[in-house]
């Protein structure tokens, strides 16, 4: 949505009035609004980062008898900090799963490689084996 993509460039909230026709229709379709059921004229698209990355959207609709002013702002962007912590530990805790996952996957198949050379391996079997040791020795003794 074009909406969103705006709220990416842009840095930090982005405010959307109904008066300048910035709240796409249908967005705000059924949603149930509290308080004196009347509709938010005023929406704040708030970008959620993990790490330096985009992990979603926070929209939030204002009280529509309140104006949106700095103190506004301010409480608007509190809850975007620790939300974005908790994405980016969520993000972070995915990967070392994949990576966990795959170093395992790794560690197996080097494993079965490492099997399949040494049971293809006959040039060390003998000196290992008890049946062929006591040979091998007397031949090395009596040269």
């Amino acid at each position: 949505m074009l909406l969103f993509r705006k709220a990416a460039i842009n840095d930090g909230p982005m405010v959307l009035q109904q008066d300048e026709a910035g709240i796409p229709e249908g967005l705000l379709e059924g949603v149930a609004w509290r308080g004196f059921a009347e509709l938010s004229r005023v929406l704040v698209v708030l970008p959620l980062t993990a790490g330096k990355k985009i992990a979603g959207f926070l929209l939030i609709g204002l009280k529509p008898r309140r104006a949106y002013d700095d103190e506004y702002d301010h409480f608007i962007q509190l809850p975007s900090r620790p939300l974005s912590t908790s994405l980016t530990s969520a993000v972070l805790m995915q990967q070392a799963k994949q990576k966990r996952a795959k170093l395992s996957k790794d560690l197996a198949e080097g494993e079965s490689r490492f099997k399949a050379l040494t049971e293809l391996n006959i040039a060390g079997h003998p000196l290992l084996h008890p049946l062929f040791a006591y040979p091998l020795q007397e031949r090395l003794y009596k040269s």
